[in-house]
This record gives C-alpha cells, structure tokens and sequence, in this order.
C-alpha cells in the first residue's frame, strides 16, 4: 500500500490556505530586495549614529516602496500601498 498525504487524498486539486480565501505570499525579485535592505540598513545606522533618519531617506523608502508594490501587483499593489501609508498617516499624524 502506497502511502498518499491528506492533500492527495482531498477532493481538492489546490492548496488548503486557498480553499480558505488566503493568497499565497511573494518575494519580490532579489535585486528589489536588496535595495529596500540597503534603505533599511542606512536608516538603521543613521537612527543608531545621530538619533534621526533623514528626510530624504524616507521620502526614497516611501517611493521605492510605491513603485515597487506598483511595479509587481500593477493596479491593485498600488491601491493597497496607498492605504497603508493612508493608514500610517492617520495613526502617526496626531503624534
């Protein structure tokens, strides 16, 4: 007797995460990686050395990530990293 998992011996021909409604996660490519980690790294040591991150270095995060949520997920990354900087904006805006 062959020994079958439980996924085989579903009735479903897909994984069960999408049987709830969940979608599966990405990475984007490497080199994208590497340059958000590069962003992250240089705010890290800034925030360490001199108590503060830079304007720019933000404003380069904030556009990178934009653009690149963009770039992968086309109409629907874009509307999505919207509404997290919109909600980033209301919870750290009274502050």
């Amino acid at each position: 007797m062959a020994l079958v998992s439980r996924f085989q011996q579903s009735q479903y021909s897909y994984p069960p995460y999408l049987r709830l409604g969940l979608s599966c996660m990405t990475f984007p490519p490497v080199v994208f990686q590497v340059v958000l980690a590069l962003v992250v790294i240089v705010a890290a040591v800034y925030d360490v050395r001199f108590r503060r991150i830079l304007n720019w270095l933000v404003l380069s995060g904030l556009v990178l990530g934009i653009g690149l949520n963009t770039f992968l997920f086309e109409w629907s990354g874009l509307r999505f990293s919207l509404k997290g900087l919109g909600l980033g904006l209301v919870v750290y805006f009274p502050l």
